[in-house]
């Protein structure tokens, strides 16, 4: 066999290692793609990314939203330093106001190394939300995308304590107990 051959034939058996790895691995070159493809086969297909989230390891999170206005959030990891698989999430999410008078829905989630906090509004008046850390520090959003604010926090901020403003007036309020209503 000459060297030709022998390079051509050495290229198709590392093609063929390297589709049988993406394939039965499910690592992609992009972490969009990798998300994408894994609402697709979670039945969530087709969707738009409509938030982004990169946490300090590099890891991503992805808001979406499919064709039928419900919700998602996946993410995707780092592997073998230039591949990205997904690393889970939740579809079908339905923002339901957790209060009676709350104009907003308020959720936290994370890993044991970073931490976010989300809120979908249902009152396009309020332009901004706070949470809040255990030491009173105040951590604002007023980023929307598609009536949905989240943002990376540090582990001290406490999911359920919270404000929603419209412009400088207090709209609503929750202290993890109590419920205010401005």
């Amino acid at each position: 066999m000459t060297r030709g051959w022998k390079t051509i034939r050495n290229f198709a058996v590392t093609a063929a290692i390297l589709a049988a790895f993406f394939w039965l691995w499910g690592v992609y070159l992009s972490p969009e793609t990798c998300v994408l493809r894994s609402m697709e086969e979670l039945g969530f297909a087709p969707c738009e990314i409509v938030s982004e989230l990169t946490f300090p390891n590099g890891n991503r999170e992805y808001l979406m939203k499919n064709t039928q206005g419900k919700y998602a959030i996946h993410g995707a990891k780092r592997v073998l330093g230039l591949f990205w698989a997904t690393s889970g999430g939740a579809t079908g999410m339905d923002f339901d106001s957790r209060g009676k008078n709350c104009p907003a829905y308020f959720t936290w989630g994370g890993g044991a190394d970073s931490k976010y906090v989300l809120c979908k509004r249902f009152d396009p008046a309020i332009d901004k939300v706070v949470w809040y850390a255990e030491d009173g520090t105040p951590y604002p959003a007023g980023d929307w995308h598609d009536d949905i604010v989240w943002r990376l926090v540090p582990e001290a901020v406490l999911g359920d304590h919270y404000t929603a403003w419209s412009g400088d007036h207090l709209v609503y309020g929750f202290d993890g107990v109590n419920e205010v209503q401005y």
